[in-house]
């Protein structure tokens, strides 16, 4: 009956309506995923498991019927509008992302990440990796077989294939000199600015600080961003995200009793995610041209909150008397100490709360493993020690011994995403040219941020960035926003002003 209704539709209007549909089961699955990491009780896995990977398998399905083939060869006769047409090309996009996979293929990579996943909620905490190893070795063999696919289907490397998955449009070749050019002159920087942090006086900040009154200064924070609570909640998970669909965004953080500032940054960096997601254009809702740009710009949507609004000495004027209201007053929480404090550079374990400085060499530490993964260059067994290596190599960390802070401290791996981890630094590198930008346009911005005012920040980013959906393709987006895609130069000068002056 469906298909007999929607055969006296136009090619187009079929499209737009069996997307629509399949936009609704990618509601549910977001769904089902989001209380699988944060309310499912644990003996609730394996179930949860196998009704994920039914439902990735219907989506998938409803992605690769013959019919969706037929309306996409036969749209090309129709005449559309520009926007139209772009979302013609997101669908043809999402269709041979899938019609290039088995279905088996599918619900395996959906069952292995989902057990893999709960496997990594446990065994990290254990600091357990003989046991966890195996898990990740499953979505290893997986992601190759996905990416070889992918890559003969799309013309492209294995490695890229995955980058196209996350970043529509972005190849290795964009931006390769550029991590190079951050892996070579990063590590001297870091030394410098530690070396000009020495002389500044830091109060240090101490716990306890009661989980539940973080909760309620971050909900105060989030409500200042502009959180819209009626489409959106926080909760608690293991690692912080933010999921859902634009009308019903699910944010979570993590606590710790004795250090309130990781939490507080971290609701700061998925605010930023939320707000490009209920910021997107409602007249695109349900299809592929409506959906955020992919990961590079999301996250640089999270980074520009994160790294260029809240760290900034603007911020913390208006965050350090919230933090002594609910905290309690302290010598420590004043807005200079705040800001020294997260504006400190000091090389660590964990990517999650590391600093504007040495952030990027974690990514890129990633992404050099993952891509030699996918290679077949190294295996699953060979990351503990690589690891290690490159983060005493780029960090002076050393891990050894330590695989809960070491390869096992994120959920990406085992969640089966692989080509996600260049949009981190590729997005800190965005953050700070439309930060930059931003200033230039709105002169008061530092003012109002430092009042707690976001209003115009955000109608910025919705009118330049989150507005647009997927109607412009990532590299003339970023351009015509900030004059640039990725400089690195740019960049390394951002970040020389900030912490060398």
């Amino acid at each position: 009956r469906y298909f007999k209704e929607l055969i006296v539709l136009s090619h187009y209007e079929n499209l737009k309506e069996h997307f629509k549909r399949i936009a609704h089961l990618e509601h549910l699955s977001a769904m089902a995923g989001w209380d699988e990491q944060v309310m499912m009780p644990v003996g609730g896995g394996q179930a949860r498991a196998d009704a994920l990977a039914t439902l990735d398998e219907t989506i998938h399905n409803q992605l690769t019927l013959p019919q969706v083939g037929e309306w996409l060869a036969g749209v090309s006769q129709e005449s559309l509008s520009k926007e139209d047409t772009q979302n013609v090309h997101m669908m043809h996009r999402e269709h041979k992302l899938h019609s290039c996979l088995p279905s088996h293929l599918v619900v395996e990579i959906s069952k292995a990440s989902t057990l893999a996943q709960q496997a990594w909620r446990k065994l990290r905490a254990e600091n357990n990796w003989a046991e966890f190893s195996p898990y990740l070795q499953k979505c290893v063999e997986l992601t190759r077989e996905l990416a070889n696919r992918r890559g003969d289907a799309f013309a492209l490397t294995p490695y890229d294939s995955l980058l196209e998955q996350y970043s529509p449009g972005l190849r290795e070749a964009q931006f390769q000199s550029v991590f190079e050019h951050l892996s070579t002159e990063l590590p001297s920087l870091i030394q410098k600015a530690m070396e000009h942090q020495k002389n500044k006086d830091l109060i240090e900040i101490n716990g306890p600080f009661p989980v539940a009154k973080q909760k309620e200064l971050g909900l105060k924070v989030i409500e200042a961003l502009g959180f819209d609570f009626e489409r959106g909640r926080v909760d608690v998970s293991h690692h912080p995200f933010c999921g859902g669909v634009p009308d019903d965004v699910r944010m979570t953080t993590r606590y710790n009793d004795q250090d309130f500032m990781t939490a507080m940054m971290g609701l700061c960096h998925e605010t930023g995610h939320a707000k490009y997601e209920q910021q997107l254009p409602i007249k695109w809702r349900y299809q592929p041209v409506g959906k955020a740009l992919g990961m590079t710009v999301h996250e640089s949507q999270s980074l520009v909150v994160e790294m260029q609004a809240c760290r900034s000495s603007a911020y913390m004027k208006f965050f350090a008397p919230l933090a002594s209201e609910y905290l309690g007053a302290s010598e420590g929480l004043t807005a200079d100490n705040l800001y020294r404090h997260y504006t400190q550079v000091k090389p660590d374990y964990i990517r999650v709360d590391a600093d504007e400085l040495t952030y990027p060499l974690h990514v890129i530490l990633r992404y050099e493993l993952e891509r030699a993964l996918i290679a077949g260059d190294i295996q699953v067994n060979d990351l503990p020690s690589l690891w290690n290596e490159k983060m005493q190599a780029y960090l002076g960390v050393n891990t050894l011994g330590n695989d809960k802070d070491g390869v096992m401290q994120d959920v990406h791996w085992p969640a089966g995403i692989f080509g996600y981890f260049p949009a981190y630094t590729l997005g800190a590198i965005v953050a700070s040219q439309i930060f930059e930008t931003m200033n230039k346009q709105l002169p008061g911005l530092l003012e109002q941020i430092s009042q707690g005012e976001f209003e115009e920040f955000f109608a910025w980013l919705e009118t330049n960035i989150h507005s647009k959906g997927s109607l412009i393709p990532m590299d003339r987006l970023l351009s015509q926003t900030t004059g640039d895609v990725f400089s690195s130069k740019r960049y390394l000068n951002y970040l020389e002003n900030k912490y060398l002056a």
